[in-house]
């Protein structure tokens, strides 16, 4: 939303620790560069302060809808392997990192989405208790815990009978 990307991670700890920006629309970045791709790609080395000496990769990580990032691999000129096989490394990689980014904004999205109705259910009024099948409580909101006067965890899995009485429990 910010329009830029964040370094995140690097095997340079102090270059990762110094929070680099980069802006999305500056074509000059390797980083902005891979957010327009749809596979992975070798840059050449290059003399550049912004592009490293060495040859990179830059691959974009796309989630199911949008852009998630880009990875940026430096210094894979010494390797064995023909670009082409770097090259379809670097997708898979792209495509595991981009699942596990999603997963885990899909995660924080569900979290936040149960504090939401965690919440809404305890600001009732109203008592609500949720029992199993066998009649034991299984969840109830801050307003049948507190007329009870009794903590909500050791209220769980006590028979409704023993907490409201027959006549209503039935």
């Amino acid at each position: 939303r910010a329009r830029e990307l964040l370094l995140l991670a690097s095997s340079d700890s102090a270059y990762a620790a110094a929070g680099h920006r980069v802006a999305v629309g500056d074509a000059d970045q390797p980083a902005a560069r891979g957010l327009r791709l749809d596979r992975p790609q070798v840059l050449p080395g290059a003399a550049e302060p912004s592009i490293p000496a060495e040859p990179s990769i830059i691959a974009p990580l796309r989630g199911w809808r949008r852009a998630l990032g880009t990875i940026v691999i430096e210094g894979v000129g010494s390797t064995r392997l023909s670009d082409q096989q770097r090259l379809d490394l670097t997708a898979d990689l792209g495509r595991q990192l981009s699942a596990g980014i999603e997963n885990v904004q899909l995660l924080e999205d569900m979290l936040r989405q149960r504090r939401l109705l965690e919440d809404t259910f305890n600001s009732l009024i109203d008592l609500v208790v949720v029992t199993d099948g066998a009649q034991r409580v299984v969840q109830m909101n801050d307003a049948f815990a507190g007329r009870l006067g009794r903590a909500r965890a050791e209220l769980l899995e006590c028979p409704l009978v023993e907490l409201v009485g027959a006549d209503l429990a039935d």
